[in-house]
């Protein structure tokens, strides 16, 4: 009546591998950065500028191996339950004889009043288990070393920024003062490669028999369409001693010649280049109460972003063993805006009106796949005492969905199913989604207001500052055809 195997002796949780996985990933950086101004005579004080940086990052992490499932086939020559092989059984008599074993049957005896056998036997509940079945699948549960945790990381950024800024003495023109001018063009290309090695799921259905209506391993009878480099099999055993050490719980394949035939690399690239055209120009437009200048800023932006990512055939067409798809993303999209932005600053030095700053801007954004978008903001600040500062502000903003949501040709992932209601599959077990760019697809838009009180500091009170405040917000999204 004792179990013969402990559970937690195959557990994950607190096992070497977990123990030795990152918390925090091995990485090593190098940033190279550089700038530079020069001042041309004249009375315009032309200044051109540019700005360059490059930098690398590299990360090794190790997140831990996880569990390996996969279903052996009835007939396979190395399932357990495949009384036709020479290691096998009937798994169904070797249940009966734990059924009909002394202990087990007493504990029958004192919870239902009679043994297995009886109710199996006599009143032909043959559910109860215990007689010849036959080969069944199996589904052995293992961990393998190097399976799927190892991901390797390189990325690189570059950047250039050119410019010049310089005084706009011809817009000094009636209350019009101090107006200056920047344009600027800035280029960024990051790109990143990853690599992450594990068991390659379409390898381990031939090896296992998947396609063979024998269930003959590494032979595919059915016509079942294999990538390329399916070619080579090496015959799999699941229930190799090797694959489930006590106490370790991640073991390994048997033999060198199955690890080598069942793993690859799931490699992906991606680059992301961006181009930015600017023109600011700001100065003073006219006097306030309290002689400062009201201030007024307007500009023009161009921006292109341009994603190219490339899966290998692995990611793309989700080769790995339990593991999501990835068909990458392609494509770019422009941006026109136009923005401005108004302050009024009014410092009045009077009973309950110390200082009363005002604050408007806007923008309109031309989007390639979602027309024309406003946003705007506005925020005061008033100072009836020195002590005291309200401010409110109130803004929108916008958002359209960034160029791997736009682009992006396809993805999967895993959800659960909990109940055979829900979904057309056993309880528990994982349901692969696929994912792709909708032929509708969401804008987001977004209202909020803030509302603060500061308090300056006040004597016996060991605070510099005392800030209280509200902050209702609001958002909403719309779709958008595209």
């Amino acid at each position: 009546g004792v179990g013969d195997i402990n559970f937690m002796d195959y557990s994950l949780n607190g096992a070497p591998s977990d123990l030795g996985s990152d918390l925090l990933p091995k990485s090593e950086s190098m940033n190279i950065l550089a700038y530079g101004e020069m001042t041309l005579e004249g009375d315009m004080n032309v200044t051109p500028y540019f700005e360059a940086m490059y930098n690398t990052l590299e990360v090794n992490q190790n997140s831990g191996e996880g569990q390996l499932f996969p279903d052996v086939p009835a007939l396979n020559p190395y399932n357990m339950c495949n009384p036709n092989q020479p290691n096998g059984v009937d798994c169904g008599l070797a249940y009966g004889a734990f059924l009909d074993s002394p202990g087990i049957q007493q504990q029958w005896i004192n919870t239902y009043g009679a043994p297995a056998s009886f109710f199996r036997d006599v009143l032909g509940l043959s559910w109860i288990g215990g007689t010849a079945i036959g080969p069944v699948d199996t589904l052995p549960i293992v961990s393998v070393r190097g399976d799927r945790n190892l991901t390797d990381v390189e990325m690189e950024q570059a950047r250039l920024v050119v410019g010049v800024t310089a005084d706009l003495p011809f817009m000094d023109v009636g209350s019009l003062s101090n107006w200056r001018g920047d344009f600027s063009i800035a280029y960024n290309r990051s790109e990143g490669d990853s690599s992450r090695y594990g068991v390659r799921e379409d390898r381990l259905n031939l090896a296992l028999g998947y396609y063979s209506s024998t269930s003959t391993p590494c032979e595919n009878d059915l016509g079942e369409v294999l990538a390329a480099d399916t070619a080579g099999c090496v015959p799999v055993n699941m229930y190799a001693p090797s694959l489930y050490p006590v106490g370790a719980v991640t073991g390994d394949f048997e033999t060198q010649a199955e690890r080598d035939y069942l793993f690859g690399s799931r490699d992906f690239n991606t680059v992301y280049e961006q181009t930015l055209v600017s023109m600011v120009l700001d100065g003073d437009i006219f006097e306030v109460p309290g002689g400062e200048m009201a201030q007024l800023a307007v500009g023009v932006e161009y921006r292109n972003d341009d994603i190219q990512s490339n899966p290998d055939a692995v990611a793309r067409d989700g080769l790995f063993w339990g593991f999501f798809s990835d068909k990458g993303a392609f494509g770019d999209v422009s941006l026109n805006e136009v923005f401005a932005e108004l302050q009024i600053p009014i410092k009045a030095n009077k009973p309950l009106l110390k200082e009363l700053t005002i604050n408007l801007a806007g923008r309109l954004t031309e989007h390639d796949y979602y027309g024309n978008n406003e946003t705007a903001s506005a925020k005061i600040g008033y100072r009836p005492a020195e002590a005291f500062l309200l401010r409110a502000t109130w803004g929108t903003a916008f958002r359209a969905p960034n160029n791997r949501e736009l682009f992006l040709l396809g993805s999967t992932g895993f959800t659960m199913c909990l109940t055979p209601a829900t979904c057309q599959k056993p309880p528990l077990l994982g349901i692969r989604l696929i994912r792709t760019r909708a032929s509708t697809i969401r804008t987001w838009t977004c209202e909020s207001q803030k509302f603060w009180l500061t308090v300056a500091p006040l004597a016996l009170i060991p605070f510099s500052r005392i800030t209280a405040g509200l902050i209702p917000s609001a958002q909403k999204s719309r779709p958008v055809v595209a």
